[in-house]
């Protein structure tokens, strides 16, 4: 039995059973953390959409995840799991936690306080000891692997280590995943300038951020 055939009237069991098909989709075009990642976006914010109604989804995978092929391949990919016999699918990737835990995309507002509290970070940091970036480089890169950060962001905060006073926009992620990425830079800090002197650097990166106007409605210490 295909999932378009099933009743839908039981609309939490539909909405497992295409979420279930969505991940069996994505593992022939993802790894599987990565897969995980991009069943959450669509479990957030498309799973209300229409079952074939993949377009705007398609767009974000393709420009969140760098799936290297084209988006009419990955169009057929999720169509055709959609069409799996449910006994051939995988288990519900996402357990009932997972499913209740807001996965939302943070405000202008956020973003803007967070991109400038991490560049401030990173900026005071390389001024503090220029071979930084080049020191923590590769340990950022694993910890975003481990988090299933997207890959896009591995490229924007590797821009940002080499030229902090660019101001990118870390745009598309959610709080907890902000949290997260923060935390990680600040443990690859500490390996090579030490906790008191990076307690400092953050110290000092929070001050800064507080003097924006956006930080009235998101202040910066709600990342720490």
């Amino acid at each position: 039995m295909a999932i378009t055939n099933i009743e839908l009237e039981n609309h939490d069991a539909t909405i497992a059973l295409r979420r279930r098909a969505i991940y069996h989709g994505l593992c022939a075009l993802l790894p599987k953390q990565y897969a995980l990642a991009a069943v959450k976006v669509w479990q957030t914010e498309f799973s209300d959409k229409p079952v074939y109604a993949l377009q705007p989804y398609i767009t974000r995978l393709s420009d969140e995840f760098n799936i290297e092929v084209p988006r009419n391949q990955i169009q057929r990919t999720l169509i055709n799991a959609l069409s799996t016999d449910v006994n051939e699918l995988p288990a519900d990737p996402l357990s009932k936690e997972d499913i209740d835990k807001p996965y939302l995309i943070a405000s202008a507002d956020t973003v803007s306080v967070f991109s400038n509290l991490l560049s401030s970070f990173l900026r005071i940091a390389d001024i503090h000891d220029q071979t930084i970036a080049l020191n923590i480089r590769n340990g950022l890169n694993e910890g975003l692997k481990k988090l299933q950060i997207p890959p896009k962001y591995f490229d924007l905060l590797a821009a940002m280590l080499i030229e902090p006073d660019k101001g990118a926009r870390l745009e598309g992620l959610t709080v907890g995943q902000m949290k997260e990425i923060l935390h990680l830079v600040y443990v690859q800090l500490c390996q090579y300038s030490g906790p008191v002197e990076t307690d400092k650097m953050m110290s000092e990166a929070v001050r800064i951020t507080e003097t924006l106007p956006e930080a009235a409605s998101y202040p910066p210490r709600n990342f720490l």
